[in-house]
C-alpha cells in the first residue's frame, strides 16, 4: 500500500474537522454575546418602559386633580352668579326707589 497518496486526504480532513471545530466555538461565543446584548437592550427597554409609566400615573393623578380643581370652580362660580343675581335684585330695588321719590 501506498501511504503517500492518503497523507493529503488526512490532512485535507483534519483541517476540515479543525475549522468545523473552531467555526462552532467562534459561533457559541457570538451566540453567546447576542444574548448578552439582547439582555442588555431588554433591560433597558424595560427601565424606559417602567419610567415612562411612571410619567403617566403622575400625569394620571395630575388630571384628577385638575378636574376636582374645575369642578370646585364651577360650584364657586354658580354660588358667585347666584349671589350677583341677588345682588342686582337688591340694587334694582333700591334704586327703583330711589327714582320714585
Amino acid at each position: 500500500m501506498d501511504y503517500e497518496q492518503y497523507v493529503p486526504w488526512i490532512i485535507s480532513t483534519v483541517s476540515i474537522l479543525i475549522a468545523l471545530y473552531f467555526s462552532s466555538v467562534s459561533k457559541r461565543r457570538d451566540d453567546k454575546k447576542d444574548v448578552e446584548d439582547d439582555s442588555t437592550f431588554n433591560a433597558t427597554i424595560v427601565a424606559k418602559l417602567d419610567s415612562i409609566r411612571d410619567n403617566l400615573q403622575e400625569i394620571k393623578i395630575e388630571n384628577r386633580q385638575f378636574r376636582t380643581d374645575i369642578s370646585d370652580l364651577k360650584e364657586r362660580v354658580a354660588v358667585a352668579e347666584n349671589s350677583l343675581k341677588s345682588f342686582h335684585k337688591r340694587l334694582d330695588s333700591v334704586t327703583g326707589r330711589a327714582d320714585d321719590n
